[in-house]
Parts: C-alpha cells; sequence; structure tokens
C-alpha cells in the first residue's frame, strides 16, 4: 500500500520470506532502503534530483531492451517452428512467406510499441 506519498508498505504474509523480500528490494538497483517493522516493510522513497531522474531513465531503457530482445527471440523461434512445418510439407512457400510476413509485421509493431512507452517514460522520469 501507499499511505503516504513517499512511502511504499508491504504487508508481508509468510514471515519467513521477509529477508528475502529486504534482499530483493536491496539488490533491485533501485537504491532503496527497506525498514523493517514485523511483518511489515516500509520503503521511504527518496527525492528525485536530476542524477537520480537519469539513473532511473537509464534503467527504464534496460528493461525496454531487455524486452525487445525477448520479443525477437519469440519471433526467432516462430520462424523455426514455421521452417520445420514448411519442410515438414504443412505449408508451401508462398504461405511460408506470408506467415513469416505476418509474424515479422507484429514483431515490428510491438517493438515499435515499446520503444514509445520507453520514450514516453523516460520523457516522464526527467520531468522536473
Amino acid at each position: 500500500s501507499i499511505p503516504e506519498a513517499k512511502l511504499v508498505s508491504i504487508q508481508v504474509w509468510d514471515a519467513g520470506n521477509i529477508s528475502l523480500i529486504e534482499k530483493g528490494i536491496h539488490e533491485s538497483g533501485l537504491n532503496l532502503n527497506p525498514q523493517t517493522e514485523g511483518s511489515i516493510i516500509r520503503i521511504v522513497m527518496p527525492e528525485l534530483n536530476e542524477e537520480r531522474r537519469q539513473e532511473l531513465a537509464k534503467t527504464a531503457a534496460k528493461y525496454a531492451e531487455n524486452s525487445k530482445i525477448s520479443i525477437r527471440n519469440v519471433r526467432q523461434d516462430g520462424m523455426n517452428l514455421l521452417k520445420r512445418l514448411h519442410h515438414a510439407n504443412n505449408y508451401t512457400d508462398d504461405e511460408q512467406r506470408e506467415l513469416a510476413d505476418k509474424i515479422q509485421n507484429l514483431t515490428n509493431e510491438v517493438i515499435k510499441s515499446i520503444e514509445t512507452l520507453s520514450l514516453n517514460k523516460e520523457e516522464e522520469i526527467k520531468k522536473v
């Protein structure tokens, strides 16, 4: 929950996971310091200065790039499957080319969407 504008409160239901959650928050690369009180973890969000905004923008860009790589891997898996099916005589040459074009066009649309979202998020982060 978000009890205040700069405070995140996490209610942990399994007390055995508290240390794992704290460790994950510390290792997230977001420079957050969780404070534990029983089964509640509180995170005070730091003020965003210019350096921190740049850092968060880079993190957002990194996530966007990882997403694009994942999409390309899925495209490659689809193309490989299509080739195997073509060699097994399930598709004609024309059908294979048509389906390959559809896969590529869908991939291009999704990557363009990721790029647009990433640029918008970077602008939002950098805005003072």
